[in-house]
């Protein structure tokens, strides 16, 4: 097949793969600054409105001029261009943009590329890459690691993806050692999947299922720790993904490890959901492509389109219908008797799950069960090792105060344990919504989104916030957060 590459100072860029490369370094574009780029290659030295350029990348949506500073901006922060002297993006003051460089066109064969002798050192790119998942682990991405914080199987078979037949055996099963010591979800067993991957690596650097491992068992460590330590992984994991998506720009599975990481670390949904869809063009058999992307599509607030996702997700693989994705897009759509009969329909026959006491506790706080939040949030506080005097201490003051007064002294203490609602700073925010207390509420989710905390991109469409529409900064808040997503 013969697509249109262009060249300009010293760059390849290949528009069909958003990929543009330079002799030090290659990068893979989000997809409305590769729109963009194209616009401009079309028409170098060219003056074009502001109104000219929106209407060619954004087709098919309303945006403001702002959509398009913001893109303008990330097109020339991997160009490494300065805006008041620019070589590449000049801005027309009040009018538009004028690309400066000639440009070249040619037709050139595009074909997903084999694996060749990559360095041994990985390739790092100047633009943030994104990424996900793909071979164990009970992580959660969208709607469960952000619901729940990490607590669903989404890596949950080894990866076949990418082997090839002329390996030697003796690698593939050294490999094999590495994805079982993956499905071991603690972090002896993840350093042993990242120590054996390394291993083959060293034997045969162009095996690229080895580079994934190490990208997911990075991952699987910062989801032990909540994904607070997400940031020191990033960028290693990126390099990895952009690594194996430049040997090899069909792997499915690179594609959703930069979904991932786009949508949960860097909060980039449009490269996210570019990602995504890229996983499924070159996954469409792939069962975690479907969950992780109808998670996805839950924390932009497309319902419809997550659900119709996930039964997708449950006819490619019936083993789906035992976790408790579905059940998340009930509560979220405020049906609650469906959220629960869902819990139920998986706690009767499938062995005890540490997910549904938080399913329903949230059930139980929305619906105003006050006897079943408790019951439930004792489950949690046993869960996680809560001392008896303490659980005993509380139920007491349940009985004799009520369940706001527990919520309230669970902010009051700073009780950091995962009971249902997140780590902090996102769970005082909630145990101060639920006892009354909204100054506080809207205090740590402020904070929770200034440091982007994963399931902080729920606030907008969770309606457990519901209370909080009658504070005068929610509105502020869910503005922010909206504006992430449309950007």
């Amino acid at each position: 097949m013969q697509n249109t590459e262009y060249h300009f100072s010293g760059f390849q860029f290949q528009p069909e793969r958003n990929l543009l490369i330079s002799d030090s370094h290659s990068v893979i574009l989000e997809q409305r600054v590769c729109a963009l780029l194209v616009v401009f290659c079309k028409s170098h030295n060219k003056e074009l409105s502001k109104a000219e350029i929106i209407e060619a990348v954004w087709p098919d949506r309303v945006v403001n001029e702002d959509s398009l500073s913001v893109a303008i901006s990330k097109l020339r922060k991997v160009l490494s261009d300065n805006r008041h002297n620019p070589f590449y993006v000049k801005t027309l003051s009040g009018r538009g943009y004028q690309w400066l460089q000639e440009v070249t066109s040619q037709k050139a064969e595009v074909e997903p590329s084999r694996p060749k002798e990559p360095s041994a050192q990985i390739h790092k790119s100047k633009a943030k890459p994104r990424k996900y998942h793909t071979g164990l682990v009970i992580l959660a991405t969208t709607a469960l690691a952000l619901l729940t914080v990490g607590a669903l199987h989404l890596f949950n078979a080894p990866s076949k993806q990418n082997e090839k037949s002329e390996f030697p055996k003796a690698i593939t099963e050294q490999h094999n050692q590495a994805r079982e010591a993956l499905e071991v979800v603690d972090t002896e067993h993840q350093r042993k999947a990242i120590s054996i991957a390394r291993d083959v690596i060293k034997l045969t650097p162009d095996y690229i299922p080895a580079y994934l491992t190490v990208a997911e068992a990075k991952l699987n460590l910062s989801m032990l720790n909540s994904y607070r330590d997400i940031g020191i992984y990033r960028d290693e994991v990126s390099s990895i993904v952009d690594f194996i998506i430049e040997k090899d720009p069909a792997n499915g599975r690179a594609w959703l490890l930069r979904a991932w990481l786009s949508h949960i670390a860097d909060w980039e949904f449009e490269a996210a959901q570019a990602a995504y869809l890229n996983a499924l063009k070159y996954s469409p058999d792939d069962p975690l492509v479907y969950q992780g992307y109808s998670e996805f599509l839950l924390a932009i607030g497309d319902f419809k389109q997550a659900e119709e996702f996930l039964d997708e997700l449950r006819r490619k693989n019936p083993d789906y219908y035992r976790y408790l994705n579905m059940s998340y897009v009930y509560l979220l759509k405020g049906e609650y008797d469906l959220a629960k009969a869902e819990v139920q329909r998986i706690a009767n026959s499938e062995a005890e799950s540490r997910l549904s006491p938080r399913v329903l506790n949230r059930i139980a706080i929305l619906t105003e069960d006050k006897d079943a939040t408790f019951r439930t949030l004792k489950q949690m506080m046993i869960e996680q090792e809560l001392s008896p005097e303490q659980i005993t201490h509380y139920e007491n003051l349940f009985h004799t105060q009520g369940l706001t007064s527990v919520y309230q002294e669970l902010l009051d203490k700073r009780i950091e344990a995962n009971l249902g609602h997140h780590l902090p700073p996102l769970s005082w925010a909630r145990y101060a919504l639920i006892a009354g207390d909204f100054d506080q509420a809207i205090h740590w989710l402020e904070r929770a989104i200034e440091i982007k905390q994963p399931a902080a991109v729920f606030i907008p469409i969770d309606p457990l916030y519901e209370p909080l529409n009658q504070h005068s900064k929610f509105d502020g808040i869910k503005s922010k957060m909206q504006s992430y997503i449309r950007n």
